[in-house]
């Protein structure tokens, strides 16, 4: 068969052995030939000097050969010396002529006809010495490689100028018919005859070969069980995130040398083979392999840190998908990939369509094996409630309401967008030895009987440790100015070890979190029935547990304040119901962190954002405008966005703080031209006045900062409520001129926007008159830096993972969500007071602090909220929620994503390490931020935001919200709470 016209020139063959040189003959000793007769002349000496030399060559030769029967009785052995040819020189052809002469005599006509008698299959039994010989050759046992059989055929016969001709054709093969031309495939069987060349025979040959070894090599695949799902046999998420692509590509190139080698050659390219060479030297292979798949990609100009192209890793996932085509049960790679791209919402046309060429399955097949596995995690959750009838629980739940839009495609009467809505549940497994065995009998005894009575406003404020607060506070400045300052990095490892060991309370291990994911529902479970449904689903259907066993313990439930309050609602109403499970008093509902977090923020926002700006108009609103973040909406409270402002504003603010008490310390002032950060470094580098500033003078200036800036001390001194010291709040400074308020070019003058909330009890902002001569511009930027301290502080340390720190900021926010207005919350954390302080046994308190946080990667510092865990999975159930047909309680909602999102996640994770990727770290980059801190900065240092000038009026005054919260409590509130809740337990 010949290839197509456009088949490249059949190149030169460059043999790896060097070059053949036949052997000289070992020098013998030679014995004087007899003296000629004078009497000849010179041509008749010569031929009788060749006959003599013929009869001495042909002694010996027919050694072995002739039967006794002729009579001639060979002894000993033949000899093995070389015949000489006595003072004359013989070139190679002469030896070659001798060979081919002693050859023809002998009735063999071709050195081809001499090969096929040499090398016949039946072993020459009766000659020794040529069994020998080829026996010799054959097996390749000469010490010189350029006499070994594959030398010969592929260094002398295979590039012998005879072999081909003068502008041969291209080669042709003959292949098996799967192998052919798509016209070709199902036509009549091609002759293509004898092979034009000798090196196109050779090759001709040599493909088949390697066909025979590939296809062996391929039938030998298909016992690897790592790649099949044989029949009969259920896919399972443990099996599929146990892949590992590396062994895989390991296995193939070991297993399948050949077939592996082929697939590179032609994925690899000569520059990126010149390459991986060049980085053999390197340490490790895995250097080499990198090295060279860089190169690769640098080469094709894309950037190897974010395209990087690995030809291995192709060939790796071709092999995989050309042994589906070949056995349809190794499925197990291709099944990876289509529920990868079913996780990223990839159209089932491309799924499809990759289908056909073997790297996934198709949609129908993503769908059924959804639905396996979806089997498979409902077993688990019901194997688990099993264990409920001789285990007291050791799990939570979480569970939330989940809601998608729903267009109707064309609306009319009886269809329209609709907003579908439902609920979401997560089980996570309690950490080892942290189990409460009680029963929820005695613990209703337990709150009956407590000192929830005794609860004073003094005894709430006893408990809060100012001392620690305070000492976390200097820490987090010292965090805040090495975040921006690189010369004080020096201290890192002491100011860290501030949060981990001096101010540590309580962290949680660091381990990964056992979570499994339940069924969706279309319960509301907003509403106390839906609550009551949800748990009836959860515990009876998915769980499958037996109601008598689940009613002997105390059996926690997380969730936000809207849940948590519909479950003691549910328990209030069958508090009188038949004893057990029906009275839901095994439910024990915990106040989760990421919505009181969230909500704390919108209520920074509505105590600091003042609706107006313009000239001499001061504070938050001011300086997001400053920023240029004019588009944000305080009232619509996006927590990153919220996030990012809080954040930036506090870093700012602590910044040009130092660099106020640098200048008073060292009396040396850089010009106002200088950029915050700039000026700042040049204090404590190189010759700056603070260059040699030990840890201790680091401590004291954010001790002063702490005192002067962060309580409410500070606060009451700003406006000349308590007598002000300047050793302790800072010098007066001279007022400025504020004519020339940059405001005017970042904002306007605007009348505030009408608030969608009717409340006006939300702890606002509100107009005021500067009676005590105090300085109100000063006091609004200390009451925003105590309350972001606090939610910052609360952010930190659950991310941290130190649940102690958690609830000495939980302390101070029972009295700051009062003086907010935020109500609901401050009555869940009065809630939480009462139980931590008197009813529950400490025993349950270990168990709600230990439990309180979730980590999905087992390391430092990535701990967060189990509401929040929710969330991130209602935002995948959301996005996978890909048709308008569906409802959440729908088989293909509530089993085939909801009970699959832990594995969705965890495969969305791995596929990048597979493919060479680094694994998702799953924080938010950092921007730069240093434009935001020195333009802002800029600002405060211009008018003076942060140092103190008598008689400063603002337009309005932001309120003391603890000593707001206070008096509230203090006036009635604490008592009304405890009344209400005592009456309950009646």
């Amino acid at each position: 068969m010949q290839p197509s016209a456009y088949a490249p020139a059949w190149p030169s063959y460059s043999s790896p052995y060097p070059t053949y040189q036949p052997q000289q003959p070992l020098p013998q000793p030679v014995a004087p030939a007899p003296p000629l007769p004078p009497t000849l002349t010179v041509d008749e000496q010569r031929i009788a000097r060749l006959r003599e030399l013929e009869v001495s060559f042909s002694k010996g030769l027919l050694h072995g050969v002739l039967p006794k029967t002729y009579g001639v009785v060979h002894t000993g052995r033949p000899s093995r010396a070389a015949f000489t040819w006595g003072g004359d020189s013989i070139s190679d052809g002469d030896r070659a002529q001798v060979v081919v002469n002693c050859m023809r005599r002998v009735g063999v006509e071709s050195i081809g006809d001499l090969l096929k008698l040499l090398f016949r299959k039946q072993p020459f039994s009766e000659h020794d010495s040529v069994a020998r010989a080829v026996n010799f050759f054959v097996s390749g046992r000469s010490i010189f490689p350029a006499e070994r059989p594959e030398a010969i055929i592929f260094d002398l016969i295979y590039p012998h100028p005879h072999a081909t001709v003068p502008n041969a054709p291209p080669p042709s093969f003959d292949l098996p018919r799967h192998a052919l031309p798509p016209t070709q495939r199902m036509g009549p069987p091609v002759e293509n005859g004898r092979r034009t060349t000798t090196r196109n025979a050779m090759l001709n040959r040599c493909v088949q070969l390697s066909l025979i070894q590939i296809d062996e090599e391929s039938t030998g695949l298909l016992t690897w069980q790592a790649i099949l799902r044989p029949p009969g046999t259920r896919i399972t998420w443990s099996s599929m995130l146990s892949w590992d692509m590396h062994g895989a590509q390991e296995y193939l190139a070991v297993n399948a040398p050949v077939l592996f080698a082929s697939m590179s050659t032609a994925a690899v390219s000569p520059s990126a083979r010149k390459k991986l060479v060049n980085a053999a030297d390197a340490t490790t292979a895995a250097d080499a392999t990198d090295a060279a798949t860089a190169a690769d990609a640098a080469e094709d100009g894309t950037d190897p840190d974010r395209a990087r192209r690995d030809p291995w890793l192709a060939v790796t996932v071709f092999i995989l998908a050309l042994l589906h085509f070949r056995y349809r049960y190794a499925i197990l790679f291709p099944t990876i990939i289509g529920i990868f791209l079913f996780t990223c919402n990839t159209h089932r046309d491309v799924m499809n369509l990759l289908c056909r060429i073997g790297i996934s399955i198709s949609y129908a097949a993503v769908l059924d094996a959804l639905h396996t596995l979806a089997d498979d995690a409902g077993a688990q959750l019901r194997a688990l409630g099993e264990k409920l009838k001789d285990l007291p629980p050791f799990f939570q739940m979480v569970f939330d309401n989940v809601n998608k839009m729903a267009r109707s495609w064309q609306q009319k009467l009886g269809t329209k967008d609709e907003v579908h809505s439902g609920t979401a549940a997560t089980l996570v497994m309690l950490k080892a030895g942290t189990m409460y065995a009680g029963s929820p009998e005695k613990l209703m005894e337990t709150r009956k009987e407590g000192g929830r009575a005794d609860l004073t406003v003094e005894k709430l404020l006893e408990d809060i440790n100012h001392a620690h607060l305070a000492g976390i506070g200097k820490a987090t400045v010292m965090r805040t100015w090495l975040k921006h300052l690189p010369a004080l990095t020096r201290f890192r490892a002491q100011v860290e070890d501030l949060f981990t060991t001096t101010y540590a309370i309580r962290r949680i291990r660091p381990e990964v979190s056992e979570i499994h994911t339940m069924r969706t529902t279309n319960i509301d479970e907003s509403t106390t029935i839906g609550v009551h449904k949800v748990l009836l689903n959860l515990i009876t259907l998915q769980l499958a547990a037996v109601r008598d066993s689940v009613a002997k313990w105390v059996m926690m439930i997380a969730g936000d304040q809207l849940t948590v309050d519909r479950i003691r609602k549910l328990k209030r109403y069958l508090k009188k119901g038949e004893p057990g499970f029906g009275r839901f008093q095994w439910v024990l509902p915990t106040i989760q962190l990421w919505h009181l977090k969230w909500n704390w923020q919108k209520a920074i926002f509505r105590m600091h954002w003042w609706p107006q700006t313009g000239r001499n108009i001061y504070g938050l609103h001011h300086d997001v405008n400053i920023l240029g973040r004019e588009k944000f909406n305080p009232d619509r409270g996006d927590f990153y966005p919220s996030h990012a402002i809080l954040e930036d504003r506090f870093d700012t603010m602590l910044l040009d703080i130092l660099r106020i008490l640098c200048e008073e310390r060292t009396g040396l002032v850089y010009p106002e031209s200088m950029p915050l950060l700039d000026l700042l470094q040049a204090y404590f580098t190189g010759d700056g006045a603070l260059a040699e500033c030990t840890y201790d003078d680091l401590s004291d200036l954010a001790d002063k900062t702490y005192c002067r800036y962060m309580c409410s001390r500070a606060w009451e001194a700003s406006l000349g409520h308590v007598d002000r010291r300047e050793d302790i709040y800072g010098p007066q400074v001279d007022p400025v001129d504020h004519a020339d308020n940059d405001t005017q070019q970042h904002g306007q003058e605007s009348a505030p926007k009408k608030a969608k909330r009717k409340n006006t009890k939300k702890g606002k902002t509100k107009e005021t008159e500067n009676k005590a001569q105090g300085d109100q511009v000063l006091a609004n930027s200390i009451a925003y830096l105590r309350s972001v301290f606090w939610y910052l502080e609360l952010c930190a340390a659950i991310s941290e993972g130190d649940i102690g720190r958690v609830f000495e900021v939980l302390k101070v926010l029972r009295f700051s969500f009062w003086g907010t207005g935020s109500t609901n919350y401050a009555n869940e954390l009065l809630e939480l007071a009462c139980n931590f302080l008197y009813e529950y046994p400490e025993a349950l308190i270990l168990s709600i602090l230990d439990n309180y946080l979730v980590n999905i990667t087992g390391k430092l510092g990535r701990f967060s909220e189990l509401d929040l865990l929710q969330e991130h999975h209602n935002f995948l159930i959301k996005r996978l929620f890909n048709s308008k047909s569906f409802l959440f309680d729908s088989k293909h909602v509530a089993e085939t994503i909801g009970l699959n999102i832990r594995g969705f996640k965890s495969i969305r994770d791995l596929m990048p390490v597979w493919m060479g990727f680094k694994r998702n770290s799953y924080s938010h980059p950092k921007p730069e931020k240093s434009a935001d801190i020195n333009k802002l900065g800029a600002t405060y240092r211009k008018y003076s935001l942060l140092s103190y000038l008598i008689g400063r009026a603002e337009c309005y005054l932001v309120q003391d919200e603890f000593a707001v919260g206070l008096e509230i409590l203090e006036g009635g509130k604490l008592r009304e709470f405890i009344d209400r809740t005592i009456a309950l337990f009646a």
